[in-house]
């Protein structure tokens, strides 16, 4: 995973564009990365227990937060702040 450097299992794998197609990304290899299921599913989430579920799932550490919060951002979701 891109985030979380974990290995990535066949079916829990995701390709994330990292600009979205509908603001002009492209399928281009250097606009996607490829992350865990669940990371692309806190990437884009904005209902708060989808997030909250999510981090707690996941233990992000500092570096994987910021990584996260970064692809929030570029898809238009603000970032997650954390009392680590």
């Amino acid at each position: 995973c891109g985030i979380t450097q974990n290995v990535l299992e066949i079916g829990k794998m995701h390709a994330h564009h990292k600009i979205p197609k509908k603001i002009g990304g492209t399928d281009e290899y250097s606009n996607l990365i490829m992350l865990n299921k669940d990371v692309h599913i806190l990437v884009h989430a904005t209902n708060e227990e989808i997030i909250k579920k999510c981090l707690e799932m996941l233990a992000l550490n500092k570096t994987a937060f910021a990584k996260g919060n970064k692809l929030r951002e570029l898809v238009g979701n603000c970032k997650l702040s954390t009392n680590k």
